[in-house]
């Protein structure tokens, strides 16, 4: 008795040894009724709205083709009749959509019989199947075949359209609205409708990928001996849409994006877009965080004291993910303390600063006049696998900073700033004491532009002797390299103007400046342009 309890006991240890370091099996989400009816009439509309029809009858193919072209089977809308459906599907393992394929021929399953194997006897929700119907001659000699989408089986109840109505039950289904019917209702009623059963194909998930856990994770690993990198995060022996892809050599160095725990509780590392590779058969390296970055930044470089602060720009993370945005201001003299701050907690990949909650919370009123740096960071968590486990580390990453002017709020000065209209220019604000002129201007850039100036809101083109009488924005103009040449041509003025030796094959002028062109060929097919003003030539 006493040697039965000690080996029912160290059967017990070892049991919830398991149930402790075996994970669940990861379940796709579940899809309410309501949810499936809805996508089914709503694919329904979009499948006549792209084929012009008024009706599917009679084209159940037109339907079906539609209908796995919006659930994202495939890439495109096929052009396969009913009868080809199956045929199509049965020999492919991932679909161009990325979906998994399983073929369920009527060689080893009636209708019924695969329908149960594929929800586990209405047990398990399920989504995506295809059923198609072979090619036969009616008594005209026509051929025809069939098809239809099931969109899922939902306790053991299957919902589904068809491209004619049904009556079913007792009850009439319209072409297009939901059917739902039990399995042996649904196998039932094909058999008595339809020829004989072409097979039944189940597309389930979009690929194994999605029924693992995602960590965020970008690093460098270093592949061990016999590491094979596969197309999917799972052995081979527990699926089959694992591919082979090649076995790297030991020691070499690669870059992992993503980590991936999948059902069977195994940790994989997606090494870029080349496959997945079993994070055990590896060694982590160096943690990366470059994938961070702030796009299109912009902020003011002058500001009148009580005015509020306008931050743009967008912070994004192409691996990693973020959990919070800090965003501080520090003056560049005295106390290095910061004098505002504020931290919005997300966990995502982008945050956008324009009239963000961060950028609210900043009391840019409360400032006094000097001079101050604005400071953005994000803080986000990297995973890795190291010492047989799941491990992380937290990183503060600074992302930008930006220096500006607050000043006293009075008359006794302007802010003159200055709009690119989608070029760049530095600075893009100045103070101008009232009453003085501004004088030199900057010079923004534009690939394949010219600029043609700044201008007032009322068009006016300005230069340094402008005397603002009151905060202003001027706006850069442009035009284009080749439309100003070819503007040229059909004004025809300044023809063969010479000076330094150069000769030149006409200039424009516009708003009373003169722009002058040079070229190596008579034909004047390479040239290059110059600005002329104040009887000075400027390169």
């Amino acid at each position: 008795m006493r040697k039965f309890l000690r080996t029912l006991s160290l059967v017990l240890v070892i049991l919830f040894s398991v149930s402790i370091l075996t994970p669940p099996p990861v379940k796709t989400s579940a899809a309410s009724v309501s949810e499936i009816e809805k996508q089914i009439r709503q694919i329904y509309q979009q499948a006549l709205a792209h084929s012009g029809k008024s009706s599917f009858h009679g084209y159940c193919g037109g339907l079906v083709n539609a209908e796995l072209y919006y659930l994202g089977i495939t890439n495109k809308v096929l052009g396969n009749n009913g009868n080809q459906e199956y045929d199509y599907f049965c020999g492919q393992t991932i679909t161009n959509g990325g979906y998994r394929v399983r073929a369920y021929s009527p060689s080893r399953y009636t209708l019924e019989q695969a329908l149960n194997a594929i929800s586990e006897n209405g047990t398990k929700d399920v989504y995506n199947i295809l059923v198609g119907f072979q090619a036969t001659y009616s008594a005209a000699g026509s051929r025809y075949g069939h098809a239809v989408v099931i969109h899922a089986i939902l306790d053991g109840t299957v919902y589904y359209m068809e491209s004619y109505d049904v009556n079913l039950n007792g009850k009439r289904f319209p072409e297009g609205t939901p059917v739902h019917c039990t399995i042996p209702e649904f196998a039932a009623y094909y058999k008595r409708t339809t020829a004989s059963l072409d097979g039944v194909i189940y597309f389930g998930t979009k690929s194994y990928a999605d029924l693992c856990r995602i960590y965020p994770s970008y690093l460098t690993v270093t592949a061990d001996g016999g590491a094979e990198l596969r197309s999917q995060p799972c052995e081979a022996s527990v699926d089959a849409s694992s591919q082979y892809i090649r076995t790297p050599e030991p020691g070499e160095v690669m870059t992992a994006t993503g980590l991936y725990l999948n059902s069977n509780g195994e940790y994989w590392y997606q090494i870029g877009d080349e496959g997945y590779l079993p994070a055990d058969k590896t060694q982590p390296g160096q943690l990366l965080y470059d994938d961070m970055s702030v796009a299109e930044p912009t902020a003011p470089s002058v500001l009148r004291q009580s005015k509020g602060f306008e931050v743009e720009g967008t912070v994004s993370s192409q691996y990693n993910t973020i959990y919070s945005v800090r965003a501080q201001v520090l003056p560049l003299e005295g106390d290095a303390i910061p004098a505002t701050s504020a931290t919005k907690t997300l966990e995502g990949k982008t945050y956008n600063l324009k009239r963000s909650d961060i950028s609210k919370e900043l009391s840019f009123r409360l400032l006094d006049a000097g001079s101050y740096r604005y400071e953005l960071a994000a803080i986000v968590e990297n995973y890795y696998y190291g010492r047989s486990q799941l491990q992380s580390e937290w990183k503060t990453v600074n992302l930008w900073s930006s220096d500006f002017q607050i000043v006293e709020g009075s008359a006794s000065y302007n802010i003159l700033s200055f709009d690119p209209n989608g070029g760049t220019v530095a600075p893009d604000q100045a103070v101008v004491t009232a009453g003085e002129p501004v004088g030199e201007l900057p010079t923004p850039t534009l690939e394949s532009s010219v600029f043609l100036g700044w201008y007032t809101a009322d068009d006016t083109r300005v230069d340094s002797g402008l005397i603002p009488r009151e905060d202003i924005t001027l706006t850069a103009k442009w035009i284009d390299e080749q439309a100003l040449y070819e503007n040229w041509q059909s004004m025809g003025q300044c023809l063969y103007f010479h000076c330094d030796g150069l000769t030149t094959t006409g200039c424009v002028e516009i708003d009373g400046a003169l722009y002058y062109f040079t070229s190596v060929d008579a034909a004047g097919q390479s040239w290059t342009l110059w600005t002329v003003a104040e009887n000075s030539m400027e390169r």
